[in-house]
């Protein structure tokens, strides 16, 4: 439960109507596109795959968890963020269109169970 004693910024706890409320890091629960960030990891994707955890019969076999490294400093998430496609939040509904275009694969469309929308109407498309 909270305690008057937890003072530090990420993790402190505050009760509030009877509920107790955590800080968390501000990107708990986002989810990421590894692929770009893995090849260009200094220490090979290895070093990155050893961190993560997969979904046992998952279709897509790249949707894991990742556990970041005790032995990096923060700052090197915040210098090497970039190379990470922001996918969204775990446990909300993301349109499959919004996804960054590395992300709209046959095979993420199938591991999500995204489906195609057909108009009924015809169009023009100039390309």
């Amino acid at each position: 439960g909270c305690v008057e004693a937890d003072s530090i910024a990420v993790g402190a706890r505050v009760m509030a109507g009877g509920a107790c409320f955590e800080h968390v890091h501000p990107e708990e629960f986002n989810v990421y596109d590894f692929n770009i960030w893995s090849a260009l990891h200094p220490g090979g994707r290895e070093e990155i795959v050893k961190f993560a955890s997969g979904r046992a019969g998952s279709a897509l076999h790249e949707m894991v968890s990742l556990n970041y490294s005790l032995t990096h400093p923060m700052d090197r998430w915040r210098d090497n963020k970039r190379h990470l496609a922001y996918l969204g939040r775990y446990g909300d509904e993301v349109v499959f269109t919004d996804l960054p275009s590395s992300a709209q694969s046959q095979v993420m469309a199938d591991a999500i169970g995204a489906i195609a929308v057909v108009s009924p109407e015809p169009f023009e498309a100039c390309g």
